[in-house]
């Protein structure tokens, strides 16, 4: 009923003059307040401490939840980063995920509606506040504890998809339910019909026919093709799929015969037949030819050279744990303690998976020299 009503309402604005200006007057104010807002808010010394305080909240939370982790904040980038154990990656608090952003377009759309008293515009100011913050750190934790679940694809998606819902639910929602709650809607008198008789007829024997037997029979037959089509095009798709695995091995097997997957592991190796899968799959509706396959080839021989030049976070972090002496033989305390260390490092050099030669023996010299500054206690 309500939203009848405010549909009515503001069809009959649109035709009120003093409705435009009241509008235009509405789009300055917000356009100005939320520029100073954002200014404040995003751009000044407020924005660290902002986003301080949900990553030290989240990062309690997750403890409470039974998450180890270790809190870090970086106050050149103004971002804070969850470390877990489990995990090679940081969790990152970035900019976005502070609600900065969703908090300024919220007061700026509260403080701009005229019409409303300056008292309930600095109430609904104030109250979406704990509201923003509350429905952050729900965000924030539910996506962080996917993340250590181990779905990263999924994580990603509902990390999406929350900023979405957040952004429409609680900056919308928020100011739809405070603005109908402070205006006064003048409710449509109710009009009462009245029908007499039975206003169902009866079809004439003559059209019956098209209802009771012609409808339903087409019906089928527009289902059965449909199906018949579906089957169809899951075969072209199956067959497509089945020719360029084909075309990907024997490009796979080319490299294997000509030794250039030597000394990967089995996870590298996936990768680069699922780049020359990638590779083959674009260029398969122009025909899939000797040339370029033989173009494939090249671009996946400088992948590999490339991915030799690195290696593997997790496997970076192996070396530096087997060149610690009596590392079996310390206390779980210290283990893991040195374990924090070398995260940390790990996510101060680089955000991807891979550290190249230079940066792996860079990580080493400066865990050994963390290492020789603390005290580490046998087993007994």
């Amino acid at each position: 009923m309500k939203s009848k009503t405010f549909v009515k309402r503001f069809k009959k604005d649109i035709k009120d003059k003093r409705e435009y200006k009241k509008a235009l007057l509405f789009l300055f104010l917000f356009i100005f307040i939320f520029s100073i807002s954002y200014l404040v808010f995003g751009k000044t010394l407020l924005a660290g401490y902002i986003n301080y305080f949900y990553g030290f909240l989240s990062s309690a939370i997750l403890s409470v939840l039974g998450i180890a982790n270790t809190f870090v904040f970086d106050s050149a980038t103004h971002t804070s980063k969850i470390l877990v154990s489990s995990l090679t990656e940081p969790i990152i608090i970035s900019f976005l995920c502070s609600g900065i952003l969703e908090f300024c377009l919220l007061i700026s759309a509260i403080l701009s509606s005229v019409g409303i008293s300056v008292r309930k515009r600095v109430l609904g100011a104030l109250l979406a506040v704990p509201i923003v913050i509350i429905f952050n750190i729900i965000r924030i934790v539910f996506t962080s504890v996917i993340i250590v679940n181990g779905n990263l694809s999924f994580a990603n998606f509902v990390h999406g998809f929350l900023f979405r819902v957040f952004l429409i639910l609680i900056v919308i929602g928020t100011y739809y339910f405070w603005f109908t709650k402070n205006t006064k809607w003048k409710r449509m008198p109710k009009i009462k019909t009245h029908t007499k008789g039975n206003p169902i007829t009866p079809l004439p024997e003559k059209n019956r026919y098209i209802f009771t037997d012609l409808i339903p029979e087409l019906k089928k037959v527009q289902k059965l093709k449909n199906e018949i089509e579906t089957k169809e095009r899951y075969a072209k798709l199956n067959k497509a799929k089945s020719e360029i695995k084909e075309h990907a091995k024997e490009i796979y097997n080319n490299l294997l015969s000509r030794e250039e997957l030597e000394g990967l592991t089995p996870k590298i190796k996936k990768q680069v037949f699922e780049f020359i899968e990638s590779k083959l799959s674009a260029v398969y509706l122009e025909g899939i030819t000797r040339i370029k396959k033989m173009t494939i080839q090249q671009e996946a021989k400088g992948l590999i050279s490339e991915i030799k030049d690195h290696k593997e976070k997790a496997v970076v972090k192996k070396e530096i744990i087997s060149k610690i002496k009596y590392y079996n033989d310390l206390t779980k305390r210290d283990r893991d303690k040195i374990n924090e260390i070398i995260n940390y490092n790990l996510a101060l050099i680089t955000n991807k998976p891979y550290l190249t030669l230079k940066q792996s023996a860079e990580l080493q010299r400066t865990i050994f020299k963390s290492l020789t500054q603390i005290d580490l206690s046998r087993r007994k």
